[in-house]
């Protein structure tokens, strides 16, 4: 396994019943003591169920730890984003379901500005940026 972190740069979400949202991400890797951190973004794109009103801009937000058994490059594929927002706060999983990264979940809390009251599911496509 290796070590990660992830954060949410910017991005954008709303929906009423169906929703989607926009996401731009960056990766880091965890490296020994005394080694830079290399990073790679990543842009979340995808639609899905909304079960409340959730409108709103995201980022950037806080480092989040996680391990997986890919590279820092291998992060991209059919990915479901799974939120529950209250007003600003809110919590969220990242489970990868394709791909180099398939099985892997990361579950974050933060912020955005937003008028969320909602919980949704996500489904879309994780993608490398150059």
């Amino acid at each position: 396994m290796s070590s990660f972190q992830i954060r949410t740069i910017a991005g954008g979400a709303g929906g009423v019943i169906l929703g989607g949202a926009h996401l731009l991400f960056e990766i880091q890797d965890v490296p020994p003591r005394g080694k830079n951190p290399r990073s790679q973004r990543y842009s979340f794109t995808g639609i899905g169920a909304t079960v409340g009103v959730r409108a709103g801009g995201y980022g950037p937000s806080q480092w989040t730890d996680f391990e997986a058994t890919c590279g820092l490059n291998d992060f991209h594929g059919y990915t479901v984003l799974s939120s529950i927002q209250g007003g600003p706060v809110g919590a969220s999983k990242l489970s990868f379901i394709s791909g180099p990264a398939s099985g892997t979940e990361v579950i974050g809390y933060g912020w955005g500005i937003s008028t969320d009251v909602s919980i949704s599911f996500v489904h879309g496509l994780m993608r490398r940026k150059s």
